[in-house]
């Protein structure tokens, strides 16, 4: 499928990974990869995320402290992410990235 935006591509995945289409979020369990200025700081950890569809945008809730790192804003990634200040590369029907505009931040979903 061809998607218009980022946030088309994530209200798409909350349908799919949900199952349900008039789902607006979704959560549950991705293995993430995190790169931070060329450091790979995560390494496909098993770490709870949450997508949540709003209006206009898609917040992508990485829940680190959860999953065992406390430090995560010492390690220089975020929390939470509005898809509207990211780039979404769909890479294959199991896996997408989010990467900031000048290409200092990369975390990659895979599922």
């Amino acid at each position: 499928m061809n998607y218009i935006n980022n946030e088309h591509y994530l209200y798409e995945l909350i349908k799919d990974l949900s199952d349900d289409r008039n789902a607006t979020s979704y959560r549950g369990y991705f293995y993430i990869t995190a790169v931070v200025n060329g450091n790979t700081k995560v390494v496909a950890d098993s770490i709870d995320c949450m997508f949540i569809k709003h209006f206009d945008h898609v917040e992508v809730d990485v829940m680190w402290e959860d999953c065992g790192y406390k430090n995560y804003r010492d390690m220089g990634v975020y929390g939470l992410m509005r898809s509207q200040y990211f780039t979404i590369k769909n890479i294959t029907d199991n896996s997408f990235q989010l990467l900031d505009s000048n290409g200092s931040y990369e975390l990659t979903f895979e599922w």
